[in-house]
């Protein structure tokens, strides 16, 4: 423990320590010679000159830890927009992407006259697209200013001090904080709905099983073979337009039987992790 003048308190009390600055600075001794005299009044004020420049640059160091501190505090806060922006936008882009390959796959699987597309290969692009409009819907609020009590200042009860600028750096926070957590769980939605539309594309190329236990018609039957007496050449070309007729309603038969149960489940079950996993976090978090 040290006094104002920087020695210890055990050396200021008298009979301790009798070192020749112990009760301030020093008296003329008795036939004492005048260089001795003033060579102990130059340690003293060199002693006392030494605890006022370890003071000043133990506060210095202080305030620039302080500083740096804060302005670290300050970058962290003001790139969290930046940052929750940018996670928005990777879910754009990847939902974009992945649709874009998604329709190209299709295109190139399926075919409008000999292999229509299933109904069933609509679900993906629909989560595909519920995840961009619900990250788009992140960004349009992000957009605007909250006025709640975290952009709240009053500058005539600003503290000073080391007290007044963290304050000042809380309020940031606070409102910066504000904007990222507000409507965040439209963010969340997005990135499940992009999830659930990534785990149904493969839901075009498999069959999905009827809910209700029916089977899949199989289409007309195949035409009878026509009597060979009568107009052979006519008869050929009449008997294979019905087998061409017919195979192209079998087919479409094949290809346009899904569920509708079937697919109704399937997409309220991906609604509901879309929107209830979002509700769950959300709530966790409040």
């Amino acid at each position: 423990m040290t006094d104002q003048t920087g020695q210890s308190a055990a050396a200021s009390e008298p009979g301790k320590y009798q070192d020749s600055d112990w009760s301030g600075w020093p008296e003329p001794l008795a036939n004492e010679p005048e260089p001795v005299f003033k060579a102990r009044v130059e340690a003293r004020r060199m002693r006392i000159q030494a605890a006022i420049d370890k003071a000043k640059a133990n506060h210095a160091a202080d305030l620039a830890q302080n500083a740096d501190f804060q302005e670290t505090l300050l970058d962290v806060y003001r790139s969290g927009i930046d940052r929750a922006r940018a996670n928005a936008e990777l879910v754009q882009k990847a939902a974009g992407a992945v649709g874009t390959i998604y329709t190209a796959v299709l295109a190139t699987a399926f075919s409008v006259s000999s292999r229509p597309l299933p109904l069933r290969g609509l679900l993906p692009a629909v989560f595909l697209g519920l995840a961009i409009a619900l990250a788009t819907a992140y960004l349009a609020y992000l957009a605007q200013t909250p006025s709640g009590k975290g952009l709240r200042f009053n500058f005539r009860q600003d503290p000073k001090g080391l007290a007044g600028q963290m304050m000042r750096v809380t309020m940031l926070a606070d409102g910066v904080h504000q904007l990222i957590r507000r409507r965040s769980y439209v963010l969340r939605a997005g990135v499940l709905a992009l999830a659930v539309g990534v785990a149904m594309l493969p839901i075009a190329f498999v069959a999905v099983p009827s809910v209700v236990g029916r089977s899949s018609p199989a289409g007309p039957d195949w035409p009878a073979i026509p009597a060979s007496s009568t107009g052979s050449e006519l008869a050929k070309i009449r008997y294979e337009a019905e087998v061409a007729e017919a195979a192209r309603l079998r087919q479409t038969a094949a290809h346009g039987t899904d569920d509708l149960t079937a697919l109704g489940l399937i997409g309220a079950l991906g609604l509901l992790v879309v929107f209830g996993g979002a509700a769950v976090r959300n709530r966790r978090r409040a």
